[in-house]
C-alpha cells in the first residue's frame, strides 16, 4: 500500500515536472524569439541613429567642393585660352594696320586690300572662338567674349577696297578703310589689355583651386575621421546590446534550470526508502 502511494506520487509529481518543462520551453520559445525580435529593433535603431545623415551630408559638402574644382580648372582653362587668343588677335589686328601703311601713300592697293580684307576675316574668327562662362563658379571676367564678338559684329560690317585711306575726322568719308584700320586699331590695344587682365584672373583662378583642394581634402579627412568613429561607436553599442540580450536569455534559462531543479528534488523527496532491516522492506 505504502509503495503504491509513493509509486503515484512520484508519477504525479514526474508528469507535473514534464508539464511545466514543456510548458516552459514553449514560454522561453517565445520570450527568446521575442527578445530576438527586440535586439535586431535596437539594432536598426543603432544603425537609423542620424550617423548616416550626418556622413551623407559631410560627403555631399566633399562632392561639391571636388565639383567645384573641376568647374574651376575648366574656367581657368577657358582664361588660359582666351589669354593666348587675344594676344594672338592684338598681334594680328596690329600686323594688320601695319601692313596696310607700310608703303606711307595714304592709298590701299587692291592686292593691300585684300589682305586687310584676309586679316579682317582671320580676326573675326579668333574672336568669335573666345569662352564664356557663367559666374556659377564666382569667377567672373568682366563678359569678354560678349564684348570682343560685338567687335567682330563691327569688324564683319566693314570692308577695305582699294583707294584713299581718308585722314582722321573726315566728313564724307570717301569709303570704308579708315573706319576699318581705326577699328582694328581699337581692337589691337582692347585685345592687350583684356589678354593681361585675363592673364591675371588665370593666375587667381589657380590659387582658388588650391583654396578649395584643401577644403575638400580637409574634407575628406573629416569624413574619414567620422566614418570610423561613428563605426566604432555602433559595432560597441551592437555589441553592449547583444550582450545585454544574450545575459537576459541566459538568467531566464538559469531560472527555469533551478525550478527545474527544485522539482527534480521534490520529485526525489517522494519516494520512500526505509531504512535497512527495516520491517516495510518487505512491502518494497
Amino acid at each position: 500500500m505504502v509503495n503504491d502511494v509513493t509509486a503515484g506520487i512520484k508519477q504525479l509529481a514526474k508528469a507535473n515536472q514534464a508539464l511545466q518543462k514543456a510548458a516552459f520551453e514553449s514560454r522561453f520559445d517565445t520570450i527568446q524569439r521575442g527578445l530576438l525580435t527586440q535586439l535586431n529593433k535596437e539594432i536598426e535603431k543603432v544603425q537609423e541613429n542620424g550617423a548616416e545623415r550626418e556622413i551623407e551630408t559631410l560627403q555631399k559638402k566633399r562632392d561639391n567642393l571636388f565639383k567645384r574644382i573641376d568647374d574651376l580648372k575648366q574656367v581657368q582653362f577657358d582664361l588660359q585660352s582666351n589669354s593666348y587668343r587675344l594676344l594672338e588677335v592684338h598681334e594680328d589686328a596690329s600686323d594688320a594696320v601695319t601692313a596696310a601703311n607700310a608703303d606711307g601713300n595714304d592709298t590701299l592697293s587692291e592686292d593691300e586690300a585684300t589682305a586687310l580684307n584676309t586679316a579682317k576675316d582671320e580676326l573675326i574668327a579668333k574672336l568669335r572662338k573666345l569662352h564664356s562662362f557663367g559666374s556659377e563658379t564666382g569667377i567672373t571676367d568682366g563678359f569678354i567674349a560678349n564684348r570682343f564678338r560685338a567687335y567682330a559684329e563691327t569688324l564683319e560690317g566693314l570692308t577695305a577696297t582699294s583707294g584713299a585711306i581718308d585722314p582722321e575726322g573726315t566728313t564724307p568719308a570717301t569709303n570704308q578703310n579708315r573706319e576699318l584700320i581705326d577699328a582694328l586699331t581699337t581692337l589691337s590695344t582692347n585685345a592687350a589689355n583684356d589678354a593681361e587682365s585675363t592673364s591675371y584672373l588665370f593666375a587667381q583662378t589657380g590659387r582658388l583651386i588650391v583654396d578649395t583642394q584643401k577644403a575638400a581634402y580637409d574634407k575628406e579627412a573629416d569624413l574619414a575621421e567620422l566614418t570610423a568613429t561613428r563605426l566604432a561607436q555602433k559595432q560597441e553599442e551592437i555589441e553592449n546590446l547583444e550582450i545585454r540580450y544574450t545575459n537576459l536569455i541566459r538568467s531566464i534559462s538559469l531560472a527555469f534550470e533551478v525550478q527545474s531543479g527544485i522539482t527534480d528534488a521534490l520529485v526525489t523527496g517522494t519516494e520512500f526508502k526505509p531504512e535497512k532491516g527495516s520491517i516495510l522492506n518487505l512491502f518494497t
